[in-house]
């Protein structure tokens, strides 16, 4: 089991450096109408604090797929480790369960940032897209993640 899980760490990590490499400095602009599907989303802010990603081992960022009978699937980093999950949903509402998130075992400097962005994944209730930002808000609708559109992912 072990060494099954350490294989496909090592193919996630790959995939998603590939896909951070192939993203990096590609900024959709408004007019190339950002969907919540299939969209690079880089982290921008993060309870109630702007994020820096030049402090991060690998940027900090989600993708997530279309759903299929109201579930879906994400794949991302979280500023150190690669992650994927799966997460609920429909037009307006979003729930993550935080506990069956599959993530890399690294160990990187800045591990604070990575805790506090599975927190706030776990409080998700709904989301919104405003501009080229996706929303993520708590069951009081106040915002508690905003990713930035990056580009479109096939």
């Amino acid at each position: 089991m072990l060494a099954k899980r350490q294989v496909l760490s090592v193919f996630f990590t790959f995939a998603l450096s590939l896909t951070l490499y192939a993203n990096k400095g590609n900024t959709l602009s408004t007019e190339d109408n950002p969907t919540f599907f299939t969209t690079y989303w880089k982290l921008v802010y993060l309870v109630n604090e702007e994020v820096n990603s030049s402090t991060m081992n690998r940027e900090a960022h989600i993708i997530f797929s279309p759903l299929n009978k109201g579930k879906g699937k994400f794949q991302g980093a979280s500023g150190c480790n690669a992650m994927l999950g799966q997460y609920e949903g429909n037009e307006h509402n979003l729930t993550i369960d935080k506990q069956h998130i599959a993530m890399t075992m690294m160990a990187c400097p800045h591990m604070k940032i990575e805790t506090k962005f599975l927190n706030a994944l776990g409080s998700v209730h709904a989301w919104k897209i405003e501009s080229n930002n996706l929303e993520l808000l708590d069951n009081n609708r106040s915002m508690i993640i905003r990713f930035e559109a990056i580009s479109k992912v096939k």
